[in-house]
């Protein structure tokens, strides 16, 4: 193709392959494989949809489900969901981790405060 070039491997042995969903011509490179698009457009999700998305998570609608009606892919959504997955997981160790601290401090001086009682008992 004139003036295309591969991303990965810099061949200008192209060939076209199909369109996007958005009408743009996709490209093979016939040396490495790659699948591209010229001039490729990144899509900012706002953070309205993402407010919608996580309202719907909680009422465990499915994700392909999900991906349609709030109109981002699939592929977005999975990667989305699971860095959600990953920060409630850090929150729930962060917090794990001072309760179980906070509960042997309990733990402790109760068995202090039982002891103390002991022996005044058997004075």
């Amino acid at each position: 193709m004139s003036n295309t070039i591969c991303p990965r491997c810099d061949s200008e042995n192209i060939v076209k392959n199909g369109n996007t969903t958005y009408g743009k011509a996709k490209f093979m490179c016939k040396d490495c494989r790659k699948h591209f698009v010229k001039n490729p457009v990144v899509r900012e999700i706002s953070d309205e949809k993402k407010e919608l998305i996580d309202r719907l998570l909680l009422e465990k609608i499915p994700l392909a489900g999900i991906a349609r009606t709030v109109q981002v892919s699939l592929r977005w959504l999975y990667s989305y969901v699971e860095e959600k997955y990953r920060s409630v997981e850090k929150e729930i160790g962060r917090r794990g981790g001072r309760r179980e601290s906070r509960v042997g401090e309990e733990v402790g001086q109760i068995e202090e405060e039982e002891i103390s009682l002991t022996l005044c008992s058997s004075l």
